[in-house]
């Protein structure tokens, strides 16, 4: 099962989208994306997107898990690092 298939729920989803809470997420997942497909430029506009609106996450554990997966994936822009995140979903492959 997918670790946070419980932090979608059609509740939550229409809650952030009121303010905004799953930019971060869906900008970080776009960004992380570029970044494996070598486009490190288009990347790093994403996650400065996400960068901008990470005050939109609460500060509970699913807040905190996007915090940390923008610093792994702004590093890894950084140092034109195209591997596979170890702390995505299934790990690194």
């Amino acid at each position: 099962m997918f670790p946070l298939a419980p932090v979608y729920s059609p509740a939550r989803l229409s809650r952030d989208s009121a303010n905004g809470e799953f930019y971060p997420s869906l900008y970080l997942n776009i960004a992380d994306n570029l970044r494996r497909l070598m486009a490190f430029e288009a990347a790093s506009e994403y996650i400065d997107l996400a960068k901008q609106r990470i005050s939109a996450l609460s500060s509970d554990v699913y807040g905190e898990t996007i915090r940390s997966a923008v610093n792994e994936v702004s590093n890894a822009i950084r140092n034109c690092d195209t591997a596979r995140r170890p702390s995505t979903p299934g790990g690194a492959t």
